[in-house]
């Protein structure tokens, strides 16, 4: 496999971010990972790309161990994180992937290429040469998508919430250019928040909570997995007191997660919950599930009625 993770273990003081996660991954294919605010995503491809040394546990990449053999290792990597600014706002799109490059080993010339061809995969063109302070963040983020994608040395790919900031359009531009770079032989690892992104780009989806894993597989086997078969979901808004109990009473099983004024029902017997709220005159929709609901239903101790 091309990327081994064993009994991998991240402590901070009394935080256990992650807790003797194991799995394998092999090149040529989109992994996403996915879970609730804390669920030690973000820790994983930190350790994984060797920026963050594990408490316990061992991570191969590529053969190498990304500890022990971090040189080798770097040259293999491109790292977008979640959190990365344009600190050098008179620098233009241009001039920020180009530098990447030169900062990779390119020669001037290979930078210069690269960089026009990733201007036009992520339809740059028109800002290529604009100031950054000038651009918008969506902008700026489209900017670091195609500095990190110049980089076609790399075998791996992180991703952290690459997406967010992008519109639509460029978003789904943005998807095609990850599974095209992943169907090329590379390793791509993505962590969001956004299940859209999910959906459409992994080919195969780990479900992180309190730092372990609790799902794996496919996009529908996770769903099977998390939600038990549960194919829609009842969407209240505003819904009335006492909502659960009066369900309960009546012998329907359910699962309820309420997330500020919005309340999710999930039920194998949708058809018998609807006809119910519709006697009692409470407003509802009747929507698919989806890899959002496997995050809300992870989000909070379980509500069973």
């Amino acid at each position: 496999m091309d990327l081994e993770v064993f009994n991998l273990t991240k402590i901070y003081g009394d935080v256990v971010a992650l807790s003797n996660v194991s799995f394998s991954h092999k090149r040529g294919s989109v992994l996403a990972v996915i879970g609730p605010n804390g669920a030690g995503k973000t820790t994983l491809l930190r350790i994984i790309s060797g920026q963050l040394r594990p408490t316990s546990g061992s991570v191969r990449l590529l053969g190498y161990d990304v500890v022990r053999e971090f040189g080798k290792v770097r040259d293999l990597i491109a790292f977008l994180p979640q959190d990365i600014r344009a600190y050098f706002y008179t620098l233009t799109p241009r001039d920020y992937i180009v530098s990447y490059l030169l900062m990779r080993g390119y020669s001037f010339n290979d930078a210069r290429r690269r960089a026009r061809e990733v201007i036009g995969d992520f339809e740059l063109e028109e800002v290529a040469d604009k100031h950054v302070m000038n651009l918008s963040g969506g902008t700026i983020r489209r900017m670091f998508l195609a500095m990190i994608f110049a980089a076609d040395d790399a075998e791996v790919y992180f991703l952290d919430e690459a997406f967010v900031g992008l519109d639509p359009r460029v978003r789904v531009k943005a998807w095609g250019i990850v599974r095209r770079v992943a169907r090329s032989g590379k390793l791509v690892l993505l962590a969001s928040h956004y299940m859209d992104d999910v959906s459409t780009v992994a080919d195969r989806v780990l479900v992180l909570s309190r730092g372990r894993i609790i799902a794996d597989g496919s996009v529908m086997e996770v769903l099977e997995s998390v939600l038990g078969g549960v194919r829609r979901k009842i969407v209240i808004r505003d819904s009335p007191a006492q909502l659960r109990e009066t369900l309960a009473d009546l012998g329907y099983h359910v699962t309820v997660r309420t997330v500020g004024d919005m309340t999710f029902i999930y039920t194998n017997d949708v058809g018998g919950v609807a006809s119910t709220l519709s006697d009692y005159g409470v407003r509802f929709e009747v929507n698919p599930v989806g890899l959002e609901d496997v995050v809300i239903m992870l989000g909070g101790a379980d509500e069973h009625s």
